[in-house]
């Protein structure tokens, strides 16, 4: 018998799976926070959600994140791959500030 096995074998001790109840109750578990359950919804519900608030006026990443877009930059980049005009301005502090000002299909 190796020490490993020793300390294993010795009274008293319990390995990872052992002494351990692996029955969960649902109140173990915590309820996702409105932030996860928005940050697990695909891109382009958050493009979306983006696409709305730009409409309304200038957004900044600050804003973006406290809709839970956690990668406002990621969802503008895919915006202007679909045609959208969006200019980026970056303040001292690094936060983007975004501005909508084409429309999709209405270019030129």
């Amino acid at each position: 018998m190796n020490n490993l096995d020793k300390k294993q074998a010795a009274p008293g001790r319990r390995g990872p799976d052992q002494g351990r109840g692996t029955t969960r109750h649902p109140q173990d578990t915590p309820s996702p926070s409105p932030v996860q359950e928005h940050h697990s919804q695909p891109a382009a519900a958050q493009r979306a959600r983006l696409l709305a608030m730009l409409r309304r006026g200038p957004v900044d990443t600050l804003q973006a994140r406290a809709v839970a877009i956690m990668s406002p930059a990621t969802r503008i980049f895919e915006l202007k791959m679909q045609g959208y005009e969006i200019i980026t301005t970056r303040l001292p502090n690094r936060v983007g500030v975004y501005h909508l000002v084409g429309e999709a299909g209405h270019g030129e």
